[in-house]
């Protein structure tokens, strides 16, 4: 969830007008290397939180949502363009979608069960 949120906030200052080139791209590469950390602990919560068969289920869904997603929103980003919009309104566009992610994501509750086990794979070194 922090990831898609940084994410969106990154896009929200990148699309700020009257910033110097330099500070543009740096929010960019932010939102670059943010946009790439949330999809591992992404992935996780159909199995930490379904069973087998649902995870596998719900797998299936949001590729299928994300196929969309990604065929759609270029089509929604070229008739935003054609009707007048500026690419600032396009990436803040894009950053209500990284926002609404989020907040759809803090919603989804594991189990404590289930946190205590995702724990317990984690290595310790023994310190000597």
């Amino acid at each position: 969830m922090a990831g898609q949120a940084l994410t969106a906030l990154s896009l929200t200052l990148s699309a700020m007008p009257g910033q110097p080139f330099a500070v543009t791209m740096g929010f960019l590469c932010l939102t670059g290397l943010t946009a790439t950390s949330w999809p591992p602990p992404f992935w996780a919560l159909p199995t930490l939180t379904l069973t087998a068969s649902a995870a596998a289920a719900s797998i299936g869904f949001i590729n299928m949502f994300a196929n969309l997603a990604g065929y759609f929103g270029n089509h929604i980003f070229g008739w935003l363009k054609h009707r007048g919009a500026s690419d600032s309104a396009c990436l803040l566009l894009l950053a209500c979608c990284y926002l609404a992610g989020a907040a759809i994501v803090s919603l989804v509750k594991v189990p404590a069960s289930k946190r205590e086990t995702v724990y317990e794979h984690i290595p310790v070194r023994s310190q000597r």
